[in-house]
């Protein structure tokens, strides 16, 4: 009798489910690559070093940049609404300082 193969049937409806920490960081760099809009998005730090927070660098132009953070939360419910909410937290203390 032939072994039958067990599938993980949530990696094959979401391949995002078994992305390591850095390969998710290195998506999220190449997916800003991809926009027209960035002229280069690299990653600021190797694993094991101090990224204080840190990721990713986006350059828009000569005189704007943008340090990303990613968050790589594959097994959780954080949904639509509570990334919403992350973001107003963040902007609104961003703003303020």
């Amino acid at each position: 009798m032939a072994r039958r193969k067990i599938y993980n049937i949530e990696s094959q409806l979401n391949p995002f489910l078994d992305l390591s920490d850095d390969e998710f960081e290195d998506l999220c760099r190449d997916l800003f690559g991809k926009s027209n809009e960035v002229v280069h998005a690299r990653k600021l730090f190797g694993k094991g070093y101090k990224q204080f927070g840190g990721d990713i660098l986006v350059q828009i132009d000569d005189t704007t940049s943008y340090v990303v953070q990613c968050k790589h939360y594959p097994k959780t419910n954080f949904s639509r609404g509570d990334i919403q909410d992350a973001v107003k937290l963040f902007t609104d203390h961003w703003e303020s300082h």
